[in-house]
């Protein structure tokens, strides 16, 4: 990481909104589907088949499947288009009603919203309904030291940067060392 970088990461640590967060930490989800659970149990509901319990429909989709169905089967003796939803039964044409849940799973985190976005802007492709969660790192003394010590060493690292570029010190060799050592790390 160049010194540049470690400076506009400390002053946009500094300066974003943490929406009301105290040590916000920028986590990435993707929502996840867990299917087949007991209707009493579950956010909503959808349409399995039995033939293939991997095919999971919404009844709109089912209604209109069904229809297709009983137009093939009665060819001739009318228009099953016409069918109301309640004259449908799905189970009487191999689908079962299934409950699921919707979850989040986490998918990594960032220190800065905006690093959080780019990441869901160059994997969005590889996400499956992708969001932002601010969660606080308050009383994770750990971390928070780490991210407060940003600026400080931006800091030390600009003086260091000064040095190493010759501007009379006992220290130059091994400042030019760290530096390059500091600006190789990934």
């Amino acid at each position: 990481m160049k010194i540049e970088d470690l400076r506009a990461l400390a002053t946009e640590l500094q300066t974003q909104d943490n929406l009301a967060t105290a040590n916000p930490l920028y986590c990435v989800q993707q929502k996840r589907r867990i299917c087949g659970m007991d209707l009493d149990y579950t956010h909503g509901y959808e349409w399995v088949s039995e033939e293939d319990s991997d095919c999971h429909y919404t009844e709109s989709e089912i209604f209109d499947a069904i229809r297709l169905e009983v137009n093939d089967i009665r060819e001739g003796e009318g228009d099953a288009e016409h069918l109301s939803d309640s004259e449908i039964d799905p189970e009487d044409f191999g689908y079962r009603k299934v409950g699921h849940l919707d979850i989040w799973d986490f998918v990594c985190a960032h220190l800065t919203m905006k690093a959080a976005e780019s990441y869901i802007e160059a994997n969005a492709h590889n996400l499956k309904e992708p969001r932002v969660y601010v969660d606080s790192q308050y009383r994770c003394h750990e971390f928070n030291a780490v991210v407060g010590a940003l600026p400080a060493m931006a800091d030390a690292m600009e003086a260091m940067a000064e040095i190493a570029a010759g501007h009379g010190s006992a220290y130059e060799e091994e400042a030019r060392e760290i530096m390059a050592n500091f600006e190789g790390a990934k």
